[in-house]
């Protein structure tokens, strides 16, 4: 199915990026992939104030991209606050960006999220990921128990990758650069 072939294509772009992501890191892909950050984003203050902190306490970096894809259907993207900070991008631009991105996404796999997870596993079970069966069916079953929330990343993920970024449909991401980039030509 084209479906299965779309998640496998997540799941490899992420394993070549994050080569020891554990499932739940996997899941979290997948989660972003089809909801996007509506879960996040409660008001555009709490938004700036959540970016502005965490922008404050992170080192910038020029060696990672601004983004990448996560999508399965429509561009949406991990904006790399670190990177951002590199680019001197103010925390304003990225919570305008992130805050209106969230309102406007809408993936059509929403619907079909439970089959989507299980076709991941699947993937997961198979080379080069080679996840026990056993690990992905209790997962699967403890998250379906939960309701399939959103989740953090694994410790070793955070550890290893120091993940800092936000879930921005590209569209929303490029359209807010650009007014950004139009203010600082002025």
């Amino acid at each position: 199915m084209i479906e299965d072939e779309r998640i496998y294509d997540l799941i490899i772009r992420e394993y070549e990026r994050f080569p020891k992501a554990e499932i739940q890191d996997y899941y979290k892909l997948l989660f972003q992939s089809v909801f996007g950050a509506r879960h996040m984003v409660k008001t555009f203050v709490g938004c700036l104030g959540d970016i502005n902190e965490e922008m404050y306490v992170i080192e910038a970096m020029n060696s990672i991209p601004i983004y990448y894809d996560i999508g399965l259907d429509i561009p949406i993207v991990r904006v790399n606050l670190a990177r951002c900070k590199a680019e001197e991008i103010p925390g304003e631009t990225i919570a305008s960006a992130f805050f209106n991105g969230s309102r406007i996404y809408r993936n059509k796999y929403s619907s079909n999220f439970e089959f989507l997870l299980k076709s991941m596993c699947n993937s997961l079970a198979k080379p080069p990921f080679q996840i026990k069966r056993d690990k992905l069916t209790d997962f699967y079953t403890r998250v379906r128990e939960l309701g399939f929330p959103p989740i953090h990343h694994s410790r070793r993920y955070r550890k290893l990758y120091k993940p800092h970024y936000r879930v921005i449909p590209l569209d929303a991401w490029e359209d807010t650069i650009k007014k950004w980039k139009g203010k600082l030509e002025l």
